[in-house]
């Protein structure tokens, strides 16, 4: 993985690879949750390191509800640092 760029789902996919192992059902539903109903539908088919802090700060603000926001976020926060981590950006 290290010094490829990866699209958005591809990063989601092995995340969930490897975090499926780890963590417990309910954590994973509220991660499969976020990642369908707000994560592909704003991030499917870009590069995650082309992804930039404004672009994330736009679309945190375009969430009507802060909770569903929080959620969203800090699920994309995790796949993130995931990909940091095991690409070594």
């Amino acid at each position: 993985m290290k010094g490829r760029e990866m699209l958005f789902e591809t990063a989601v996919e092995k995340y969930w690879e490897d975090k499926s192992k780890r963590l417990r059902g309910n954590t994973l539903e509220g991660y499969a949750s976020a990642i369908n109903r707000h994560l592909m539908p704003a991030w499917e088919g870009r590069e995650v390191e082309g992804i930039t802090h404004d672009e994330l700060q736009a679309w945190v603000d375009g969430f009507e509800m802060a909770g569903a926001a929080e959620k969203a976020f800090k699920t994309f926060r995790q796949i993130y640092r995931w990909v940091i981590r095991k690409a070594q950006l």
